[in-house]
């Protein structure tokens, strides 16, 4: 049940981890820096080394993506399906355990059950290619990045316009969760707060 409120997610994560081609003259100092990073996260990605990858995410992305799935796993357990979110997350036994994950570590567990469940999302990184556009600071520790996805589906390339956004944390950028996160969140929510008609 959990695989198919993933598809959100993958297409999320494949838009992060892609390859990057940077634009030197129209970046200043800082979104140099932040590009920097989302070059060594996505080197990460595609190498699979997790906790990297959780290293270069902003704390308070990692808190975020906890408490949804917390939220979405409490919701579920109340209705007997807490194994629908937990079999994501390799070794958790149920909801007490899920919660006491560090966020470090439940951003680890997500991504290797992630990784599990979905053979195609390797295939997806590899496929896919991210141009840099653009950078708007929004503030002084805020910055979004902007750049053109593409992708062949066989023999037609998509192509769309994604904004990475990071934030500073004690000095060095660090990536943020996408607003679509939540709406994967609440879609999801829906399957257990009865907002949503039940299929076969």
């Amino acid at each position: 049940m959990v695989r198919k409120y993933l598809w959100p997610v993958i297409g999320l994560l494949t838009v992060t981890g892609l390859a990057v081609s940077f634009a030197e003259e129209a970046a200043d100092a800082a979104a140099k820096d932040a590009m920097a990073v989302v070059e060594q996260y996505i080197l990460n990605l595609r190498g699979q080394d997790w906790e990297k990858c959780a290293g270069l995410m902003h704390p308070d992305a990692l808190t975020d993506l906890k408490k949804m799935f917390v939220e979405l796993a409490e919701l579920a357990e109340k209705q007997g399906a807490e194994k629908t979110v937990l079999n994501l997350f390799e070794g958790v036994e149920n909801v007490k355990a899920f919660k006491e994950l560090e966020p470090q570590s439940f951003f680890v567990r997500f991504m290797k059950g992630l990784s599990r469940v979905s053979p195609q999302f390797k295939d997806n990184l590899a496929e896919s290619t991210w141009e840099f556009v653009g950078a708007i600071k929004e503030r002084g520790d805020l910055l979004h990045l902007v750049g053109r996805t593409s992708r062949m589906i066989g023999d037609s390339k998509t192509t769309k316009m994604a904004v990475e956004s990071l934030k500073r944390h004690d000095g060095n950028w660090r990536l943020l969760l996408k607003g679509d996160f939540e709406s994967m969140a609440a879609t999801a929510k829906k399957r257990y707060t009865g907002h949503e008609k039940k299929t076969e």
